[in-house]
Parts: C-alpha cells; structure tokens; sequence
C-alpha cells in the first residue's frame, strides 16, 4: 500500500476515534417543557470531546441555566457527572427549584391606543399577569403583539418608553415595567390610482375606505383581494404611503391596477373511454368596456357531444356581489340511439348578502328536438325560478371544514308544477349529493 492511502487510512481512523469520544448528554431531573428546551440548549453547544470536558463545565451549566431562565426557574441545582466505565457518557442531574413569579406588572399605554379597546382586548389575551410564572418568551410576546397591534392599526410612531425586568431570585419575584407610547393613530388621506384601463365606475363600490376613517392595514387588504378577485385585473398593488404623511397623519394611497389581456385562450386535448379523443377551449374576454362587462365562452367537441355556452356578465355597483349574467348554450349529441339537439338561453340577477347568501333570480328559455329509437319529438320550457346558495369553508389555504347549502324553485309550462330542488352538503369530506325532486 502507497505512503498516501496509508495516511489516510490513518486519518480515517483517528476521525472514527474522534467521533466515538464525542460527549453525549444525559438529562435527569427534569420533565416535559423544562427537560425540552434544556435538551434544545444543549445540543446547540460544539461538539466536546471527553477529555475537554472539564473545560466545558461551565459552557454546560450556563446552557442549563440559560433554558430553565427563560421559563422562570433562576435557582436551579446542577451536577454534571461523567460515567467512569464510559467518560464520553454524560449525565447532568438538573433540580430546577421553585419558579419566579410576577410579583409587580406595571404595564402603561400612552397616546390614542390607551382610548383603542382593540389594545385592551389585545392585552387580556396574552395572559402576562401578576401571581404567573414569568416567562420571558410571553414577554417578548407581548412586547411584539403590542408592536405589531399598532402597526397594523395606523400607530406609525409606537415605541417603548420604557421597558424593564427586574429578578429577585432568592425572593423568587419579578418585577415587570413596560410603558408602551403609540403616539397617534394615523388616518386614510386621498386615493391615488394609477391604471391602464378607466376604473372609476368599477373602483367606486370596491373602495370602502374614505378620507379621514381611522388606518386599518385588514381594509387594505380586503381591498386588494376584492380587485383581485374581480377578475379584471394581472396586477394588483395598494400601499400606504406613509412617508408622505401630512400634518393631520393623513397617509395618501396608491392603487396600481394593470389590466388582464383583451383575449384570453386556452385548448386542452383528451381522451376518454366513453367518447374518445376530445377538444376542449376556453375565450375569455375580461374587459370589454370602461363598465366593466366581460364574456366566457366554452366550447367542448367529440365524436358523439358538441357543446358550447357563452356567459356575458354586466356589473350593476358592485362587481363582486351584484351583477347581471346572460347566457346561452348549445349541445348537439348523437350517442347510442338518440340525436338531440338543444338551446338554451337565461338571464340572471345576482346578489350576494352579508352572510355570504347568494341569491340568483332567473329566467330560462329550453328548447330541444330529439329522435330517440322510433320515436321523434320537440319541445319548448319557459323556466322562472330562484336559487339560494352558500359555502363556508374555515382554515384558510389548509381548509379544515366546510360546508355548502343549496336551495333552487323553479315553475315551467306546460302543466304548470313548480319543482323543488333541493341540495344540502355537510362538511367538506363527507360530499354532496342532491335530494331528489318533488312536485307540489
């Protein structure tokens, strides 16, 4: 064997050697949080080999004391002993004593937030009281909860006055101060929109923030998810300008909206066992003018179904919520022993409510021709009727439950009966299926 491979062989060993004199950690004395986060501070420490050990004592004890401070036990009794048999086994035997606890909590709010019952509401949940066991990571939380409070609210100016913990560990006792200044509460100022299309009559019902109403960051972001939601636009942006506050902390804001494509295409290719190859094709034409009306056209094409639908949508104030749909459709199948051809035309009202009720009044047109085996026919169905609609869902982008509710009247010539459909859904895993339908 070469001079080269024997060195590194030897190296190799010496590396093994190192690794399997490693100190490993032992905890004892300590049980769920407090033997957790003392674990988390110890394996933050370098790796110590045993015989470096007792230069490292005082790096272990100030780990151990530092984890258990930071939950509230600041008179702790630490042994650190080394197995003889096995000196790379560690055991540190921790006694953490009797936790300190808020003996005073002086906690002060100057400027408009002491008058802002969000803050005080704030403060009740956060759980810092006198008699409680001081931890500093509630503390550092309701220092940030307090910060981020007031940003969110318009208090461009807070800051802490005054912030302080005193520990008293022989008495067993903390002393807390915090003087928390939010200054004054900052307020909407003028709208400044820049946009590629004109939006005035489409901007008009969304913007619900005016002029002088108190800053609230959650209605700047209701704002921009509205005009997202629209549909009308690529680019949404609403920001505070807040470094162009005027005297009165008014704060200007500005609307950056950048309109969707004329046109808008897509094609999608298929196949399926039931009707072989498939196309499918989308036009979607968001803005067609400055009042916002918009058209979607479908068009589906196989071998035994030919359908397209066309929806052309007219705002009547608010796009989100009231609106007019006109809709047409045509299908042309030819399958197994029947042919039909079929027509359909509507005209829809939409509203939508405060709680989330979606109400739709409409007016159907239906005609069809069909041959089926032997037997040939047509028809014609003029279809009032009304829907009422809501879904639900909790948990945000991971939805954790949901619901959605149904319930549609419709009245049709000839015969006169007015048919109930009715579809009730529970939550979002257990599915939807509609009840069948009854006349009366």
């Amino acid at each position: 064997m070469s001079k080269g491979l024997w060195g590194l062989a030897v190296l190799l060993l010496l590396s093994l050697n190192v690794r399997a004199d490693e100190v490993s950690f032992e905890l004892q004395g300590l049980k769920g949080k407090l033997k957790n986060n003392t674990q988390i501070y110890l394996d933050q420490l370098p790796a110590i080999d045993a015989e470096q050990l007792p230069r490292f004592r005082k790096d272990i004890e100030t780990a151990v004391i530092n984890s258990l401070q930071a939950l509230g036990y600041y008179n702790p009794v630490i042994e650190i002993v080394a197995d003889n048999d096995k000196p790379e086994r560690v055991e540190v035997r921790v006694t953490a004593g009797e936790p300190v606890r808020i003996r005073t909590l002086d906690l002060l709010l100057q400027g408009d937030s002491a008058s802002d019952p969000q803050f005080e509401q704030l403060i009740n949940k956060l759980g810092l009281r006198e008699g409680d066991v001081f931890r500093h990571d509630k503390y550092e939380k309701t220092k940030a909860s307090l910060l981020s409070l007031a940003l969110a609210r318009g208090y461009f100016d807070a800051n802490y006055q005054r912030s302080q913990v005193l520990v008293y560990p022989h008495d067993k006792a903390v002393d807390v101060t915090l003087t928390f200044d939010s200054g004054p509460r900052f307020k909407f100022g003028e709208l400044r929109v820049d946009a590629d299309r004109p939006v005035d009559r489409l901007l008009t019902p969304l913007v619900k923030v005016k002029p002088g109403d108190p800053y609230q960051a959650s209605r700047l972001a209701e704002l921009s998810r509205d005009l997202s939601s629209s549909g009308y636009f690529r680019q949404v942006e609403v920001l505070p300008v807040v470094s162009e506050a005027d005297e009165h902390h008014r704060i200007p804001l500005t609307v950056l909206l950048r309109a969707k494509a004329d046109n808008e295409v897509e094609v999608g290719v298929g196949f399926s066992t039931d009707e072989g190859p498939r196309v499918s094709s989308s036009w979607d034409k968001p803005w067609i003018n400055s009042l916002g009306h918009s058209l979607t056209t479908n068009l589906k094409l196989s071998a035994p179904t030919q359908d397209i639908s066309v929806v052309y949508k007219i705002p009547r104030g608010n796009p989100l919520n009231n609106y007019y749909t006109i809709q047409g459709g045509y299908q042309m199948l030819d399958q197994d022993d029947t042919v039909s051809d079929r027509l359909v035309a509507s005209v829809h009202r939409w509203d939508k409510d405060v709680d989330d009720w979606t109400r739709d009044v409409f007016i159907r047109s239906e005609y069809e021709s069909y041959v089926q085996g032997e037997q040939e026919d047509e028809s014609f169905l003029l279809i009032p009727g009304v829907s009422y609609s809501r879904t639900r869902v909790r948990g945000g982008l991971d939805p954790i439950w949901g619901d959605a509710q149904l319930a549609t009247l419709e009245l049709s010539e000839p015969g006169g009966d007015p048919t109930l459909a009715l579809s009730v859904c529970g939550d979002a895993a257990s599915g939807c299926a509609p009840s069948p339908r009854s006349n009366g």
